[in-house]
Formats: structure tokens, C-alpha cells, sequence
């Protein structure tokens, strides 16, 4: 029961991010056309945070767990670090291809350390919610953002195929981490 009652804390959290990040991605298309995706950068920022945390229940968990927590993370900020690269424009700047991912992983690491120190000798029904928050946290930002960019860009079987493969790459992980 406590998972459903994380899981769905999880959904009510991403769909209010949503709704945030939306208004800035709003506020930014009436401005001019060179101004950052904050709304993204938004979304992304506060999406890798709990990223940190959740990968700090994952250690509390269990080793393997924060392992393959880590390499689903790895896979999911190439892809996220590609988008963002590409949603901040057809001029990029360089201090803000840099600084900007740079900045972002630093909120992951420190969500993490926040996530060990706040977990630690917590009830394992505790990870349990914090993991099934953290499980929609992943899902959000493949489903709601990756996925419709990739829709909208002209859907291909390869893209759909990847993403399906990344599941099963995470699935086996998991079984060749036991």
C-alpha cells in the first residue's frame, strides 16, 4: 500500500512540475526567440534533484540497487543532456552548453547526498515510497517530455524501438545485478 501511496505522490508532484514549467515555457515564448528554455531547464533541474535523492534511497536500499539506479540515470542524462542541448536554439552559446549540464549534474550529486543523510536507517517501507515516488520521477520525463519531442520531430521505429530496449537493458541489469 505504501507504494501506491508514493507512486501516486510522485504523480501529483511531476503533473504540478508540469503545470510550473509550463507557465515559464509560456512566459518564454511571448519573449524574445534567443531566451534559454527555462521551463525545460526548470523541469529538468527539479527532475534531476529528485533524481538525487531517489539515488540516495537506492544506496540506503541496497548496493545493487543504487548501481543500477546509477546506470538507468547515466542512459537517461545522455538522452535528456542531447535535448537540452538541442531545445536551447540553433545559435547554442557555449558558456551555457557547458555551465547548464554542468549545474544540473551538480543538483543529481547533491540530491544524493541529501537523499543518503535523510534515509539513513529509514524503514525499509520508507524506500519503498520514496522508490515508487522515484519510479514516476523516471517515467515523467521519458513519457511527458522525451517521448512527445520524439513524436513531434516524426516518430520512427528505431525511437520506439530504443526505448523499449532501454527498458529491457534496465531489466536485465537488475537480474544480472542479483
Amino acid at each position: 500500500m505504501v507504494s501506491v501511496v508514493g507512486f501516486a505522490a510522485g504523480i501529483a508532484v511531476m503533473f504540478g512540475m508540469r503545470a510550473i514549467t509550463g507557465r515559464l515555457e509560456d512566459r518564454a515564448g511571448t519573449g524574445r526567440a534567443s531566451s534559454l528554455p527555462w521551463g525545460m531547464i526548470g523541469a529538468t533541474a527539479t527532475d534531476f534533484l529528485i533524481d538525487g535523492v531517489i539515488l540516495g534511497a537506492g544506496f540506503t536500499a541496497g548496493g545493487h540497487t543504487g548501481v543500477l539506479l546509477s546506470i538507468a540515470l547515466a542512459i537517461e542524462y545522455l538522452f535528456v543532456s542531447l535535448s537540452l542541448a538541442g531545445a536551447i536554439g540553433p545559435e547554442p552559446r557555449k558558456a551555457a552548453l557547458i555551465a547548464i549540464p554542468v549545474l544540473l549534474s551538480l543538483l543529481t550529486v547533491g540530491g544524493t547526498f541529501l537523499g543518503l543523510w535523510l534515509l539513513a536507517g529509514a524503514a525499509p517501507v520508507t524506500l519503498a515510497a520514496v522508490l515508487a515516488f522515484g519510479a514516476v520521477a523516471f517515467m515523467y520525463l521519458a513519457t511527458e517530455e522525451l517521448l512527445v519531442e520524439a513524436h513531434a520531430r516524426g516518430e520512427t521505429a528505431i525511437g520506439s524501438s530504443a526505448f523499449y530496449i532501454g527498458f529491457l537493458a534496465v531489466l536485465v541489469l537488475e537480474q544480472a545485478l542479483r
